[in-house]
């Protein structure tokens, strides 16, 4: 069987910086992150699907049958999203030391109009102007993806696709995460001071205090430490070409595990890539005497 380690025998065509040879199977490996960050047309693959010494690169057949079988088996072992990173002693902010361990957000990938009137509605966002589904992901203050789900539809709220996916994602009773003002009924998730609704036939409510502003102000400053994860995340032209993705729904969720996976080993590999951090001391930010512990046993 095939390996994804470096051989010595043929393609010559792509050789590593060691002079060693790579298999097929590796070249299909880096081919489909190409296909994925690139996303050619059916007349645009042969040219940019290509490696150093090939004149035309791989054509659609053998995109559908070396590099999408490739996704599906990538999707299906790669294991680099892990729930209980989110714990790491050094996973805290400076404005949320104790308690808080993750930014939730989703991120739209845009698909093709569908030709079904009903698929449409599911899946059109006024707000993208366009057809999209959604992936629901969680990091942490080190840079670290510890969740995600996908694909959700594009009209899907994203309160209830947090709500629906909660026993996936199991909070400590002391444990908060911070969202935007969307997740207004999430359980355990932080949202900003939101002014008051004004009622007709009744005076204007009052102004945010300048507390409540402070704290608005901290809040989207923790948020937008991790906004570089959730951009990587979605900066493929698979997934932000316009009209959008074109393909069956088995290759697309492929793809999005494969480069949610990436993201994450990218982030957790890379040194240079973690977040600063604090620490390392405990997220539980109860007293020793409010820490219930059962001593009876089974």
């Amino acid at each position: 069987a095939t390996t994804l380690t470096p051989s010595t025998r043929l393609p010559h065509f792509f050789r590593c910086r060691r002079g060693e040879r790579y298999s097929m199977t590796l070249i299909h490996f880096y081919l489909l992150y190409v296909f994925i960050h690139m996303y050619p047309q059916q007349n645009q693959m042969k040219l940019i699907l290509r490696v150093n010494g090939m004149k035309t690169g791989i054509g659609k057949t053998t995109c559908r049958t070396k590099i999408v079988p490739m996704a599906i088996a990538l999707a299906a072992s790669m294991d680099e999203v892990k729930w209980a990173d989110r714990l790491d002693p050094r996973n805290h902010h400076a404005f949320f030391p104790v308690g808080f361990t993750t930014v939730w957000d989703t991120v739209p990938i845009y698909v093709a109009t569908p030709t079904n009137s009903r698929m449409n509605r599911y899946l059109y966002q006024p707000k993208y102007k366009n057809c999209v589904m959604k992936v629901q992901v969680a990091v942490s203050f080190l840079l670290q993806i510890v969740y995600y789900s996908c694909l959700h539809i594009g009209t899907a709220h994203d309160g209830s696709i947090y709500t629906n996916t909660l026993d996936q994602h199991p909070f400590e009773t002391w444990e908060w995460g911070l969202g935007d003002m969307i997740y207004q009924t999430a359980h355990h998730l932080l949202l900003k001071h939101r002014k008051p609704t004004r009622r007709r036939n009744q005076p204007p409510p009052p102004p945010l205090t300048s507390a409540q502003l402070a704290a608005n102000d901290r809040l989207d400053f923790a948020r937008s430490g991790v906004e570089r994860v959730f951009a990587n995340l979605t900066n493929h032209k698979a997934f932000q070409s316009r009209p959008g993705f074109r393909g069956t729904l088995a290759s697309l969720t492929a793809y999005v595990h494969v480069i949610v996976q990436t993201t994450a080993a990218m982030y957790r590999h890379h040194k240079s890539r973690h977040g600063r951090g604090l620490g390392p001391y405990p997220h539980d930010w109860r007293d020793d005497d409010d820490r219930t512990v059962d001593l009876t046993g089974p």
